[in-house]
């Protein structure tokens, strides 16, 4: 019988004998979170991270390079400029590329498309039709901004979407296939801007008939003005828009734009037509200011706009409010009251560069009714072929005055029953033509043919005889003066 062999088991508690692969699998010494095995550098936690390479002079993903493949992030994006123009990294660097614009941060691949007229995606193939219909909205500082898009869009004819404007920053429009059918309400806004974006073409871009089209959808169950503002402080900037279809009522006056309060007001590259005023409105189809105490309308086109029953100021009705208008045009304006194109109530308003042409005031003043307590100032502006009962171009129940800075404004071609150019009322207030001239006016056939009939005319000194005193020029045949009554001339039956 033989031996049996005896097994010895050694036990050695508390000891793991490790390779040096399986130590390097499990030490971190630099505390990345990358084990030694993957770390190029394991006394450095800045070094061996594998996610991407930044600028720091260091092998950070541990290929053997060093700050490679990183592009500069001017605009803070995320992504950087493919073509840099400076050799060597510095800070600011990213390893993303292929921004199509590193000085703006809202383009970058796949960013959304905004209202800005440039790519905002990075597309190669983009073009303005990108931005059909888009709107946004940017703050004054440039770098919040949202999406109106959708909000414009959810109003039809009928039913427009009743939009309230923030207090400040700029609401970007860009141009949709149709009218954006909205109603726009800003409550005291300080600083804010609302700017269209013709887009069909650049030859196009600078057209009227290429801007925006805002539509109040013609009143629908709700009927008010496009644009509303209010607030005694208002600060308010209007350009390259359409406003179009609005209602103006009793309760909201203004059917294109109403202003009510307001501090500084410029409506530029504007226009503002087809607004109509409602039976119980007291006018003011087109434009409607209220104590606003600068208004000032740059080379604007109100057209078509027009009052039911009594209403005046069909283009503009301006209640204790200082008026510049600069390069307009008021044509085809139709007021059932008077001042077809501007009524003045209680207002101021210089005219410069501007003309009035073919609107029609069934009160007197097709172009313009100046009441009691308002002046009228007109600076190179021309009055053609409108129509009135008193006063085809204008009556004047105020004050109203004419310049000649380079031509000196004109009245032509108007139709009244009197006063073919202009009526002014006896006692009313002061009516000064010096430098203006009237010329080729009618009045129905049998009334008084006056070119100006102004009974408180004001002339030269007292006693004053010489029709070349008075404060007015008359061009055109068959026209002659008598002192502070007016000038006649002869109408065919």
């Amino acid at each position: 019988m033989g031996v049996r062999p005896t097994l010895l088991l050694v036990s050695l508690a508390g000891c793991v004998l490790l390779t040096p692969q399986d130590r390097a699998e499990h030490t971190d010494a630099d505390g990345d979170g990358v084990p030694a095995s993957r770390d190029c550098d394991d006394a450095d936690a800045a070094v061996g991270r594998p996610s991407e390479e930044v600028c720091n002079a260091v092998d950070d993903d541990c290929d053997g390079e060093v700050d490679e493949g990183l592009s500069p992030d001017r605009d803070g994006d995320g992504f950087g400029d493919d073509d840099p123009d400076a050799e060597g990294c510095f800070v600011g660097w990213v390893a993303q590329g292929g921004d199509c614009d590193d000085r703006d941060p809202h383009a970058f691949p796949g960013a959304p498309e905004r209202c800005d007229g440039v790519p905002n995606d990075c597309e190669t193939a983009w073009s303005p039709d990108d931005e059909l219909g888009v709107v946004t909205w940017v703050a004054q500082d440039g770098e919040a901004w949202e999406d109106w898009t959708t909000a414009f869009a959810s109003g039809a004819p009928g039913a427009p979407a009743l939009l309230t404007l923030p207090a400040d920053g700029t609401l970007h429009v860009c141009r949709g296939i149709d009218a954006f059918a909205v109603r726009l309400t800003a409550a005291d806004p300080d600083g804010l801007e609302v700017r269209g974006r013709g887009i069909s073409s650049p030859d196009d871009a600078e057209a009227a008939d290429a801007w925006p089209v805002l539509s109040g959808a013609d009143g629908g169950a709700e009927p008010g003005p496009v644009l509303s503002v209010s607030g005694a402080s208002a600060r308010l900037q209007l350009r390259r828009l359409q406003l179009v279809g609005g209602q103006s009522t009793a309760l909201q006056p203004g059917g294109g734009l109403s202003v009510r309060g307001g501090r500084d007001i410029l409506v530029r590259d504007v226009v503002v037509a087809n607004n109509l005023a409602a039976a119980d409105a007291p006018g003011a189809a087109g434009v409607h200011a209220q104590f606003v105490e600068r208004l000032a309308l740059v080379d604007v086109e109100v057209r078509d706009n027009r009052t039911a029953a009594g209403g005046g100021g069909a283009g503009l009705f301006a209640l204790g409010t200082d008026v510049r208008v600069d390069g307009a045009w008021f044509h085809h304006n139709e007021a059932r009251g008077a001042g077809g194109g501007v009524y003045l109530d209680g207002s101021r308003l210089e005219a410069w560069d501007s003309a009035f042409e073919d609107n029609e005031g069934a009160d007197g003043g097709g172009a313009l009714f100046v009441s009691g307590g308002s002046d009228g100032y007109l600076y190179d502006t021309v009055f053609a072929g409108n129509v009135g009962d008193l006063g085809g171009a204008a009556r004047v129940e105020g004050n109203l005055s004419c310049f000649a800075v380079r031509e000196g404004p004109t009245f032509s071609d108007q139709v009244a029953r009197y006063a073919g150019a202009v009526y002014a009322v006896l006692g009313a207030g002061r009516a000064s033509f010096d430098g203006c001239t009237v010329g080729s006016n009618q009045v129905t056939p049998g009334r008084s043919a006056a070119a100006i009939d102004a009974p408180d005319l004001v002339v030269g000194a007292s006693g004053t005889e010489s029709p070349e005193d008075l404060h007015y020029r008359i061009t055109g045949p068959w026209w002659f003066c008598e002192l502070a009554t007016g000038c006649y001339g002869d109408v065919a039956d």
